[in-house]
């Protein structure tokens, strides 16, 4: 690694990051792994993951949907081999389920026939008799506020799961979009980085920052120009048949944020 070079490359590898991207991928990876050869490795795999989620070519935002299989693979993982997995039973058990997650449970349970209803009741088991305890607790004035105390921030585990692939995948993003090929991978696919991606990605510095944005607005705005065009065609006048168009507005409902 040359301190006075701009990039830093891998002797080993010959793949090459800029100094920026190269500080940034160290949130990426494991630490345990030491020294330029590794981490620029780390960060190649990564490149290929993103490289395969833009291949995908689905009308959705990559990051999303990334986040979503994270969560369902943890879950699957955990509920294929509960028996023995007490980590995984005392992770989901201290804060239980939200509602959306809640439902996340029970598609992969049904959709899994490794599954079963046998460990989805065991592991139901665990977090309804806690939450028992917790309304037995609410008896007691005291209790009650030490308990409302003790829950403040806190949220099903399979939300941190989403929240830290979501956190790992904008960086990344950020960082290889860099890379005139994955640019290109996005520019040429049917993807759509959402708008709250897009607010997060917005505010690391990288040298394609810039271009990001300005694709971003261009993608949203042929979105939102397809959906002008599918309004069109409803009128009764019309004699022109709907295409491409039918089925923006569903891409829409997966991208739109909320205003801020």
């Amino acid at each position: 690694m040359d301190s006075n070079s701009d990039t830093i490359c891998s002797e080993k590898t010959g793949y090459i990051l800029s100094k920026n991207s190269y500080r940034l991928a160290l949130s990426l990876v494991d630490y345990s792994s030491e020294g330029v050869d590794n981490i620029l490795k780390a960060t190649d795999v990564v490149e290929s993951e993103i490289i395969d989620l833009l291949k995908e070519n689905i009308e959705d935002c990559p990051i999303c949907r990334t986040s979503e299989k994270a969560v369902r693979g943890w879950l699957k993982g955990a509920l294929s081999d509960l028996l023995h997995n007490e980590s995984a039973r005392a992770k989901l058990n201290t804060c239980g389920l939200c509602r959306i997650h809640s439902d996340t449970f029970i598609q992969v349970v049904k959709s899994d026939s490794d599954i079963g209803a046998l460990s989805a009741a065991i592991m139901l088991c665990d977090i309804l008799r806690c939450q028992i305890q917790d309304i037995k607790e609410l008896e007691s004035a005291k209790k009650r506020k030490r308990r409302i105390l003790s829950k403040a921030g806190d949220s099903c585990y399979l939300c941190k799961v989403s929240s830290d692939t979501e956190q790992r995948f904008v960086k990344a993003f950020a960082i290889f979009f860099n890379e005139l090929d994955v640019r290109k991978a996005y520019e040429n696919s049917n993807s759509i980085i959402c708008v709250e991606h897009t607010r997060q990605m917005s505010t690391i510095e990288t040298d394609s920052r810039r271009w990001f944005l300005s694709t971003q607005q261009n993608m949203l705005g042929a979105l939102l120009d397809d959906m002008e065009i599918l309004i069109k065609k409803h009128d009764y006048r019309n004699t022109e048949p709907i295409g491409r168009e039918r089925a923006s507005w569903v891409t829409a409902v997966r991208v739109i944020g909320e205003r801020e």
